[in-house]
């Protein structure tokens, strides 16, 4: 019976860390500064779907100072756009 438990407790460990693991898309568009002090924030406009994306980790990657330039980028998506004024949020992996 401890060994049903024990095998059963590293099949769950092993499917949560396997969907745990976070996926990667390819976004590519134009950088931006929205909003306005104190709420700017560095965004990726992809013109082509009419979607904003924030990206949270842009000073890690010197995004301000690319304003206006197309890039081409690895993400992961952090969360969903709500609505508005709420664009989807995401984590700059890879720029190329």
């Amino acid at each position: 019976m401890q060994k049903m438990g024990i095998v059963l407790s590293l099949f769950i460990g092993l499917f949560t860390i396997g969907c745990a693991q976070p996926k990667t898309t390819t976004l590519s568009g134009y950088i931006f500064v929205k909003g306005s002090a104190p709420h700017s924030y560095v965004a990726l406009e992809d013109k082509e779907h009419h979607v904003d994306y924030k990206i949270e980790n842009a000073k890690a990657f010197h995004l301000a100072q690319r304003q206006r330039e197309k890039v081409t980028m690895e993400v992961v998506l952090l969360k969903e756009a709500v609505g508005p004024g709420f664009p989807a949020v995401v984590h700059v992996v890879k720029i190329d």
